[in-house]
């Protein structure tokens, strides 16, 4: 996870994140193995579903809670790496992705004064 500063004017801060395609892999994943134990598929014994099939049926709800967790672990390691204290929430919006390249989205927020 790479998180850059683009601005800092007054109160307001500006950051750009970028999130690994291959970290976001690893998250589905893992994410699908921990469901591989849970779910249970007619056809299969309970914890024998194979991984191709989840991710086809359960892919993208998967992708999308990952994408989500990955978003807020950025934007709150740009608040803790820059000490920063926030005074509302963060505007973020996401700038680019698609399956199998980089999560890059940046994040608005003003701060308290000191």
């Amino acid at each position: 996870m790479q998180v850059t500063e683009l601005s800092a004017d007054g109160l307001k801060r500006e950051f750009k994140v970028v999130v690994q395609a291959d970290e976001i892999e690893d998250r589905v994943t893992r994410r699908l193995d921990e469901l591989r134990q849970k779910i249970r598929m007619p056809g299969f014994r309970p914890g024998k579903v194979p991984v191709t099939l989840l991710r086809k049926q359960y892919g993208r709800s998967v992708m999308g809670e990952v994408l989500e967790q990955a978003v807020n672990q950025g934007s709150q390691k740009a608040i803790s790496d820059h000490e920063l204290r926030p005074a509302l929430q963060p505007k973020i919006e996401v700038t680019s992705f698609d399956e199998g390249t980089d999560l890059e989205f940046t994040m608005a927020v003003e701060v308290l004064p000191k």
